[in-house]
């Protein structure tokens, strides 16, 4: 009989300079990453679904999910029995934030006319587009590998991706719901529809293509992506909230919600509206990936360094100057429910060092144990 239970306060320590990864990219960890994991909507709250799913399923903050629909019945020609159903997705939500038993999941896409109702089927990455960007000129094993073990997604052919790749990784532009999946020859990261990265495998190889500037999203199945903070509705329809409806932050410095221009015809038939956040006073550095909850800051050599995680990834940024440049980056071994995370140097002249503290729950046969990785 399984049993439920949490790893207390695990605490991860990191050498900042030196953090280990795997050689391959396509192994257990990211099988298990992507492994197709069923539930259920349980009900509508605060504009956001939540599912029955939580870390137990080695779910992680940015994960997609198939709502699924039920279509023609498949009869035997003999027995006459129902052997199954042709099921396709009608929208696509994407994890935003996990609690025990249950999780929050926003709206990213969803075919005309369709609503999400308490009760209906969810699959993980089930019906997908994914394509594969090979920046390394021979990763047509990696794609191959890839497509074996995620084969719940719907892989674009290696040519065709190869063919409408940009010459550095950025979003695409044709507004669909969809996967990137950017090989370099040494790390292989996982875009989501907003292309953040949800997972990376391997280690990026010296000199590699900077990521350009996101433009709006991305594939080939004919859903159209949602822009971020669009709202579910009790009837599974989705709201945007007016610019002129925004409200101000307390304290002295206000934000607002501006809409931007859009391109004559670009959205033609469809109303979409997209807004972009502006805090005066302040200098945007750079956009963090999805779901970071805790940083932490430190000067050394001259650099001012950056720490984030989002409960899955532990991310390391260079934000001296005027940019951001991400140095780091380092998969959890499950998905934690973070308490703080803090640069720290066991004493003057030693290494520096990472610690992450946070709780993280795993399911095993009759027993509980904790452990401590460094």
């Amino acid at each position: 009989m399984k049993q439920k239970f949490r790893i207390g306060l695990m605490l991860l320590v990191l050498l900042v300079l030196g953090i280990p990864v795997r050689a391959a990219v396509v192994d257990e960890s990211l099988k298990r990453d992507f492994k197709a994991v069923d539930g259920y909507v349980v009900s509508l709250m605060g504009g956001e679904y939540l599912i029955d799913l939580d870390a137990t399923s080695r779910l992680a903050v940015g994960d997609i999910f198939a709502v699924i629909q039920p279509g023609e019945k498949i009869m035997h020609p003999v027995t006459k029995k129902v052997v199954g159903t042709v099921e396709k997705p009608k929208a696509y939500i994407q994890v935003t934030k996990i609690q025990s038993g249950y999780s929050y999941t926003r709206l990213i896409g969803q075919i005309s006319g369709a609503s999400i109702q308490p009760g209906d089927s969810i699959r993980r990455y089930q019906g997908l587009p994914a394509r594969f960007w090979d920046y390394s000129g021979n990763g047509e094993a990696v794609f191959n590998s890839l497509k074996a073990a995620i084969p719940q997604l719907e892989w674009s052919s290696y040519a065709a991706s190869q063919a409408s790749r940009p010459a550095a990784p950025s979003a695409p532009t044709d507004q669909q719901v969809g996967m990137v999946f950017v090989y370099d020859g040494g790390r292989l990261e996982a875009r989501d529809p907003y292309f953040h990265v949800i997972h990376s495998y391997g280690k990026a190889k010296a000199g590699r293509r900077s990521v350009a500037a996101a433009s709006a999203d991305s594939s080939a199945s004919g859903m159209r992506l949602l822009p971020l903070g669009t709202a579910a509705t009790a009837g599974g329809g989705m709201t945007m909230v007016p610019a002129g409806q925004a409200g101000t932050a307390t304290g002295s410095v206000p934000y607002r919600l501006e809409q931007q221009a859009t391109p004559a015809g670009a959205y033609a038939g469809n109303s979409v509206v997209r807004y972009s956040t502006q805090f005066p006073g302040f200098q945007q550095k750079g956009e963090l990936p999805m779901g970071v909850t805790y940083t932490d800051f430190i000067v050394v050599d001259g650099r001012r360094l950056m720490a984030a995680v989002n409960g899955s990834n532990i991310f390391v940024y260079d934000v001296s100057g005027g940019g951001m440049t991400r140095i780091a980056q380092a998969n959890l071994p499950g998905t934690a429910e973070m308490l703080a995370v803090n640069w720290w140097r066991p004493a003057p002249g030693e290494a520096l060092h990472l610690a992450v503290t946070g709780w993280i729950s795993k399911v095993n046969d009759n027993s509980q144990s904790s452990q401590r990785i460094s």
